[in-house]
């Protein structure tokens, strides 16, 4: 499950649930249509995620580096151990950063 709120300078998607690579297609299509349209700035919010799949944590790892080579940045609020650890695992370390809430993931954005 998902929801998305764009704004003229930011896009934060809202995850919740069990996370899948199958759930999470839809995402990476939404955020690469962004992306056309010019957005640069996405957080990913997932206090309410329950479950990651680790290939989540590598498509994250994509977009953020896809972002970061137009200028971009992509943020991930994640305050659960269990899914730090998931990321940890995935990406070999947390990439892209991941902040305990929106208001420290929106500074300096």
């Amino acid at each position: 499950m998902s929801r998305v709120r764009v704004s003229d300078e930011l896009v934060k998607i809202y995850l919740s649930g069990k996370v899948t690579p199958k759930s999470f297609y839809g995402v990476e299509d939404l955020v690469e249509a962004l992306m056309s349209l010019g957005k640069r700035n996405f957080i990913v919010d997932m206090r309410k995620v329950t479950h990651i799949h680790y290939q989540i944590g590598k498509s994250i790892e994509k977009m953020e580096n896809e972002l970061s080579l137009l200028g971009g940045e992509l943020r991930v609020v994640c305050n659960n151990p269990y899914l730090l650890e998931i990321m940890r695992f995935a990406t070999g370390e947390p990439c892209p950063p991941i902040y305990p809430n929106i208001r420290e993931a929106r500074k300096n954005l």
